[in-house]
């Protein structure tokens, strides 16, 4: 694998920003279904913010997941 130039960044610098990225959108998202604006909506609203925030931890645990194999093949 090849090393990128000063300054550039890698693939994996890249995936380890959108997992962070991601895990911030994941915390403003869990946050947001547990306050008070969230229980008015329509219930078909709930069902989807609940499915979204599991698509996007699933998403987020799988690109985590990802990251450490690399990492690891690259000790």
């Amino acid at each position: 694998m090849a090393k990128a130039e000063a300054g550039e960044l890698t693939f994996i610098d890249r995936m380890d920003i959108e997992l962070h990225q991601l895990d911030e959108k994941i915390g403003k998202l869990q946050e947001f279904i547990r306050g008070e604006t969230f229980e008015p909506l329509p219930a078909i609203e709930k069902q989807l913010l609940y499915i979204q925030v599991s698509t996007m931890s699933t998403y987020g645990a799988t690109l985590s997941t990802r990251i450490d194999i690399i990492k690891n093949k690259e000790k």
